[in-house]
C-alpha cells in the first residue's frame, strides 16, 4: 500500500538517547475518589492479528 510505506518514511526511528531514564521509580497514589477509576476489558481474541 502506498500510503502506509509514505507515513512509514515520515516517522522518525527511535534512538536511545532520547528515550527518558528507565530507572524513573514510579509513585503510587492512593486513589480516594471513585469518579477517577474506570474498568477497561480486553478482548478475550486468541487468533493471531492481522497485518
Amino acid at each position: 500500500n502506498g500510503v502506509e510505506s509514505a507515513v512509514r518514511g515520515t516517522e522518525k526511528p527511535r534512538v536511545l538517547d532520547d528515550m527518558p531514564d528507565k530507572t524513573k521509580t514510579w509513585e503510587l497514589a492512593e486513589v480516594t475518589d471513585p469518579v477517577k477509576c474506570r474498568v477497561v476489558t480486553m478482548p478475550e481474541n486468541t487468533d493471531p492479528p492481522v497485518k
